[in-house]
């Protein structure tokens, strides 16, 4: 009965909580098609720098993955390893990103045979940018699918290791030619 007594006084006279503000939770907006691609630098996996504007002069997909050498990432990555082939045919390179070092990376990178460049994104600021991070500051798996124009073309965030590879196939399939 007290808190309707309380809900009906004028807003000057309801209670102010005293207890200080001790953290603040800033959620970032997730990518989506029709966005474009933010400025970006990153470290690759051979300790270069590589930009989003250079990125962008070839369409691209760029996948997230939460740890280099675990079970789920690396059926992901090998998914997209197997099918290079068929990206590259559509004009689409690959490019795989965590917050892994440049020595885990290449480690992982040398033992499965990747072919495309992974990106260390150890202070997870590019991944942020790009809504890739979920509660905890944990990595959400994602894909997004990018056009020469830098728009991006699809994004999956939160998607199965499963479903990434097929998805992003699904959407190069469909894609207008380059």
């Amino acid at each position: 009965m007290q808190a309707a007594r309380a809900s009906q006084r004028p807003a000057a006279s309801r209670a102010v909580s005293t207890r200080p503000f001790t953290r603040r939770t800033v959620r970032v907006m997730a990518i989506k098609a029709g966005d474009r691609i933010p400025e970006f630098s990153v470290l690759t996996d051979e300790g270069k720098t590589i930009t989003s504007e250079a990125m962008s002069k070839d369409a691209f997909v760029l996948f997230a993955y939460p740890k280099a050498d675990t079970p789920g990432c690396t059926n992901q990555a090998c998914g997209f390893r197997d099918n290079a082939a068929v990206f590259a045919a559509k004009g689409y390179k690959i490019y795989g990103i965590s917050a892994d070092t440049p020595a885990e990376q290449t480690a992982w990178k040398q033992k499965n045979g990747y072919t495309y460049p992974l990106l260390c994104d150890t202070d997870k600021k590019v991944l942020s940018a790009l809504g890739m991070l979920k509660e905890a500051n944990k990595i959400n798996r994602s894909h997004i699918v990018v056009g020469k124009d830098g728009v991006v073309q699809d994004a999956q965030i939160g998607v199965a290791w499963a479903d990434s590879v097929p998805f992003a196939l699904k959407v190069v399939a469909e894609a207008k030619a380059l």
